[in-house]
């Protein structure tokens, strides 16, 4: 499955948007999901920027109801008119967080015939699965209210609604806000063999470092794992990246990422200390009858933009390499065969470009990349801050999506 996310607190890169809210699209093998619309309509605007079209959307989750979750679903609206709307009945009561009100707008609340009630967990089909927060453990009090008849009490929570997305091996939950706690979550998520939970954490700048240590080492031994951002605090998601590794990322608007299959391999050897062109590359090895330890020679000269030269973006160039050995021709070609090929590569290549903006790794690293031949260490503030590792597994899934599937 791909994961475009169109709405976070934070953006990939200055070509996108961000606000304190959460959006992610999903595409499946049979649906098209949104799941949660933010605040705004930024999520759109984000959306136009990677080339997706919320009109082809199927189904909306809203998490729950809060306003940087809910208020675009008036935006959606707007721009989808098939979409069936699923959210839990308590999502349209009144929240605040002391004295302030968090719920949804008058607007977001509108065309509520377009609305599927849920409170119980259903099969939306063999894909999709909706759990109600009533699975987990009860929510501790907290400064978050509901308005109860004219009076306002702690909230419990009960108006969150979670997706459960099962393709082949893999089982993802997504999340809004995991208000009643990432480890009553992770409970639910080991009973139903979830495998990865993206979303909101709520890990907030008030825990303690014991109360963090405590987190982090239950996601480590679950050996789930972990895509994060919106409510997870920067220092929560700096320990959880130290604890969890290569199995912790963080989210950002204009993020693209594949869960399961080869851009998640790509990722995982770049994370490994493989440059953009090798992981690309590497990833398709077995498939494409090339010996591992061939493979990255083979592509080793490609990274930082060819040697450094922030040139042709190496995940560009390993997607290419990719293409070569899969549709590439080994006779001395001058007519239909070389224009089919070149053809195919100039359609991968524009592919990229209209995700990224760019295909070249000066223009992806905003300029300002070092020509230095020696390479920047990988550290953890390497891998949060650089867009590569999402760039290579964008490559491997235009790979996926164009080479392989056809």
């Amino acid at each position: 499955m791909r994961i475009s996310v169109l709405c976070e607190d934070s953006p990939l890169c200055s070509r996108f948007e961000a606000e304190h809210g959460l959006s992610f699209l999903i595409q499946t093998e049979k649906n098209k999901i949104l799941f949660d619309a933010g605040q705004s309509d930024l999520f759109l605007r984000n959306a136009e920027k990677l080339g997706e079209k919320l009109q082809d959307v199927d189904i909306f989750i809203l998490s729950h109801g809060h306003y940087d979750h809910g208020n675009g679903l008036e935006y959606f609206m707007q721009r989808n008119s098939r979409a069936k709307i699923y959210v839990h009945p308590l999502a349209f009561a009144e929240f605040f967080h002391g004295e302030r009100y968090i719920g949804l707008s008058e607007k977001a609340k509108a065309s509520q015939d377009r609305f599927v009630m849920l409170d119980q967990k259903i099969d939306l089909d063999q894909e999709l699965s909706v759990l109600p927060a009533d699975l987990l453990a009860e929510a501790k009090p907290t400064d978050l209210l509901i308005k109860c008849g004219d009076t306002l009490v702690p909230d419990r929570f009960e108006h969150e609604l979670y997706l459960v997305v099962t393709q082949g091996n893999e089982k993802v939950l997504f999340t809004g806000c995991c208000h009643r706690g990432i480890l009553a979550v992770l409970e639910v998520a080991k009973q139903n063999g979830i495998t990865h939970i993206v979303g909101g954490f709520h890990l907030t700048d008030t825990l303690s470092t014991e109360q963090l240590a405590i987190i982090a080492e239950e996601l480590r031994n679950s050996c789930i794992s972990c895509y994060s951002g919106h409510c997870t605090h920067f220092t929560a998601a700096e320990h959880l990246s130290k604890v969890l590794g290569k199995r912790f990322h963080r989210l950002a608007s204009g993020m693209m990422f594949s869960i399961g299959g080869k851009p998640e391999l790509a990722g995982t050897l770049f994370r490994q200390g493989y440059n953009c062109s090798q992981a690309v590359l590497g990833a398709f090895a077995e498939e494409l009858g090339l010996p591992f330890e061939t493979a990255v020679k083979l592509s080793c000269s490609f990274g930082g933009g060819m040697g450094r030269m922030r040139e042709v973006c190496g995940a560009v160039s390993g997607m290419l390499l990719v293409c070569g050995m899969a549709k590439g021709y080994s006779t001395p070609e001058t007519g239909i065969v070389k224009a089919e090929h070149y053809r195919l590569v100039q359609e991968l290549a524009k592919c990229f470009k209209e995700r990224h903006g760019s295909i070249y790794c000066h223009d992806l690293l905003g300029g300002t990349a070092s020509t230095l031949p020696t390479p920047t260490e990988r550290n953890h503030s390497f891998y949060n801050s650089r867009p590569c590792e999402k760039l290579i597994a964008s490559a491997a899934s235009i790979l996926e999506e164009i080479l392989f599937r056809q």
